[in-house]
């Protein structure tokens, strides 16, 4: 058995356990995990001053993973299990999840479908082959690709494959063996890979090396093959295109052609929180600075930074408060495309503000303000007031800024600056160099 009796595993949620306890029956190395050994982590609140979950604490501190593996307390392996392959920036949202687990030197499996077809889809037709499978965005490949090579730990992928209905093939738990392997069979060899390479050093290793390298190998080929399309709400700026940027945050208009007319109602939320924007604070580290010579002697300093010498990268979202999906995607961002053309990355959030004065205006301007009205009326016509009326029903369209959430301290840590509506706020890499 050898050190196989200190191995934990840290599930997410109870069916984790029940999975992965009929997982390890699979494998020779798995099996050798004691039962008692494998049970749910807690959440954030619990853990956070428990020092019992030191070690695996900074591998859930922002996104719970499903399973974090130990030995002899130190973390060897994270893996996630899903069975969704969202397309374009919903993908991305368990980003956060492989970003941490590279950053912690920690070898991380992402085990889910390539393509599949749309659970929507599926409810409106009864005949599957008019439904096309929808594929995960090759940005999440090349984002696990990057983390590889930056970090030089294994970031693997292993599909999990689709049945007749273009859904996941599912087996129940009492299934036999053999269907448990066809579905779960090359995820176990990894996880047993992993686990035996990190109990044995190099000794004896040698198949469990080949198939991380093979597998390895197999995740960069996914990473280019390209399957993305143009972005209006992602593109890099040179210098003085960035500095007119910070200055004036209404210049972003003029790089998003006709995003706010297309898709989704919500986006013209964001385009008129945007043109009534204004810098009247800038959020540091431990306080707020809303004097107008403070504001523009700091922007100044800002401007001049050295690291703002080739440009930026920038993203914008239109999304309300909330996490997903734009937290993984600011992290894919900084690692595709900041960590390697070395750009500070700039996040435009303008549905929120700084201060509450600020998002309280915004709300109070739902109802009441002609100007939101005319930008329904000029996309939808003569169905502006339905479409008017049923986006501006929901709850917290526009919120203020809480740096202790998950989004706030997401985009703090990766953004060098995030633009809302009433101001700017100085993220940490930005902050160690002003």
């Amino acid at each position: 058995m050898g050190l196989l009796n200190q191995i934990e595993v840290f599930c997410d949620e109870d069916a984790d356990v029940k999975l992965f306890k009929r997982l390890k029956g699979l494998s020779s190395i798995l099996n050798n995990i004691p039962d008692e050994n494998i049970a749910k982590y807690p959440q954030i609140s619990a853990a956070v001053n428990n020092r019992t979950y030191d070690k695996i604490f900074p591998l859930f501190a922002f996104d719970r993973p499903d399973y974090i593996f130990t030995l002899a307390g130190k973390p060897i392996l994270v893996v996630e299990v899903t069975e969704h392959a969202y397309t374009g920036d919903n993908g991305l949202q368990r980003f956060v999840r492989v970003a941490s687990a590279a950053e912690n030197k920690v070898p991380f499996i992402y085990f889910g479908p390539i393509a599949r077809v749309r659970d929507d889809e599926l409810d409106l037709s009864n005949d599957v082959s008019t439904l096309s499978k929808r594929s995960l965005t090759s940005d999440f490949f090349e984002g696990m690709a990057t983390l590889h090579t930056l970090y030089k730990v294994p970031m693997l992928f292993t599909e999990w494959i689709t049945a007749r209905n273009g859904k996941v093939k599912k087996v129940p738990l009492t299934s036999t063996d053999s269907k448990f392997m066809g579905v779960y069979g090359d995820l176990c060899s990894l996880m047993a890979a992993i686990i035996n390479l990190a109990r044995n050093g190099k000794n004896g290793t040698a198949d469990s090396a080949a198939l991380l390298v093979k597998s390895q190998a197999q995740l960069l080929d996914l990473a280019n093959i390209k399957n993305t399309r143009h972005s209006d709400v992602k593109f890099a700026l040179n210098r003085t295109k960035t500095i007119e940027l910070i200055r004036n945050p209404q210049q972003i208009l003029q790089y998003m052609s006709d995003y706010f007319f297309k898709g989704k109602p919500d986006k013209l939320l964001a385009l008129y929180a945007l043109r009534n924007s204004q810098l009247k604070n800038i959020l540091l580290k431990d306080r707020i600075v809303s004097d107008e010579t403070e504001i523009s002697s700091f922007i100044k300093k800002i401007c001049s930074a050295d690291i703002f010498q080739e440009g930026a990268y920038v993203y914008f979202s239109g999304y309300k408060w909330r996490s997903d999906p734009h937290c993984g995607v600011a992290i894919n961002i900084y690692y595709r495309e900041c960590k390697v053309n070395k750009l500070p990355l700039v996040l435009f959030y303008p549905r929120i503000s700084i201060t509450s004065s600020a998002t309280q205006i915004l709300l109070e301007s739902l109802n009441n303000t002609q100007n939101l009205i005319e930008l329904f009326k000029e996309r939808y016509s003569i169905d502006f007031a339905a479409k008017h009326r049923t986006t501006t029903s929901s709850a917290a369209l526009y919120s203020t800024w809480i740096g202790s959430t998950k989004q706030g301290r997401i985009f703090l840590r990766y953004c060098h600056i995030i633009v809302c509506n009433d101001g700017i706020i100085i993220g940490e890499p930005l902050q160690k160099i002003l």
